[in-house]
């Protein structure tokens, strides 16, 4: 596994891209895992106001997966999704995406 630490979610900018397009391959299945730290962000229906479709951030992080030609993006809560669904969601994509860490499994 190759661990790629960012400090951004927008990994679709040059700076990135030069060193990232060698891993990230269209085709590839990502699972975003949006462990919100924020204060605002305290059950489900707070989360998808942030994360989920329409969200604050879901376009944030998507785009750029989508900009290596990533289109099958999953995403996990950790208000909605069991630990069986959590580990299902990671064990069968081929890279997964938190917005503090970006961890690419080939």
């Amino acid at each position: 596994m190759t661990s790629i630490l960012t400090n951004t979610g927008d990994i679709a900018q040059p700076w990135a891209r030069r060193h990232l397009q060698k891993v990230l391959k269209p085709g590839m299945k990502a699972c975003i895992l949006a462990m919100s730290d924020f204060d605002n962000v305290k059950d489900q229906a707070d989360w998808e106001k942030d994360y989920g479709p329409g969200g604050t951030w879901h376009a944030a992080y998507e785009k750029p997966l989508q900009s290596y030609g990533i289109r099958d993006i999953t995403w996990i809560s950790p208000f909605r999704d069991t630990r069986t669904d959590m580990l299902r969601a990671f064990t069968t994509a081929t890279c997964w995406y938190s917005p503090a860490a970006l961890r690419i499994c080939s």
